[in-house]
């Protein structure tokens, strides 16, 4: 396979700086994905749903851990923003795989 570099590692550290911040720095919105001992990275995020309607909420990213990654996408219809339900969801999804890691 030939793989092509679109973005310098420079530029991607700058990327998974602000992905990493959003669960786990003093102002990040998704705050409510944190687990202890897991790196988690993430995108919270709002999408329009019609005139009158609470917005769509979704999250999106990717954890490490032991020698496991994984990636999710929760999203919620109607769900109003990101960082509160389906941040919340994505904690109980990396859980589950933390926990199936470590034999628990």
């Amino acid at each position: 396979i030939n793989k092509k570099k679109v973005l310098s590692e420079p530029i991607l550290a700058i990327i998974r700086k602000g992905l990493y911040d959003v669960v786990n720095g003093p102002s990040g919105t998704g705050k409510n994905a944190y687990v202890q001992g897991v790196n988690v990275f993430a995108k919270t995020g709002t999408a329009q749903s019609g005139k009158g309607s609470d917005p769509h909420a979704w999250f999106v990213g990717y954890a490490e851990f032991a020698n496991q990654k994984i990636s999710f996408c929760v999203f919620e219809e109607f769900g109003g923003h990101g960082g509160e339900d389906p941040a919340k969801i994505a904690k109980q999804i990396i859980l589950y795989f933390k926990n199936k890691e470590s034999g628990k």
